[in-house]
């Protein structure tokens, strides 16, 4: 059930867009913002309006956070690989 509440929250801010002085989180395409890898589906904070997402950028992060950022990054970069293992595929 979380998976569907997500999926229709996702929907409906995409659709309605954010509240004012409201962040939310979302999987966007990264192109290396926050220092992400390029390429890879990453959570980033981001405003919507108009059907238009927008990563919020400039954000301060901690240390600590910097480091569970780059601990998830590093996961998705090696599921990826695997994936294109699997597939047959070559980075």
């Amino acid at each position: 059930m979380s998976a569907a509440k997500a999926i229709t929250d996702h929907m409906r801010d995409w659709f309605l867009g954010t509240k004012k002085d409201e962040v939310i989180s979302m999987g966007i395409l990264s192109e290396g913002q926050y220092g992400v890898e390029k390429g890879i589906i990453y959570s980033y904070p981001v405003v919507i309006k108009n059907f238009k997402i927008e990563i919020v950028e400039k954000l301060s992060i901690d240390e600590f956070s910097r480091a569970k950022m780059k601990d998830t990054e590093k996961e998705l970069l090696d599921e990826k690989k695997i994936a294109f293992e699997f597939l047959g595929i070559s980075q």
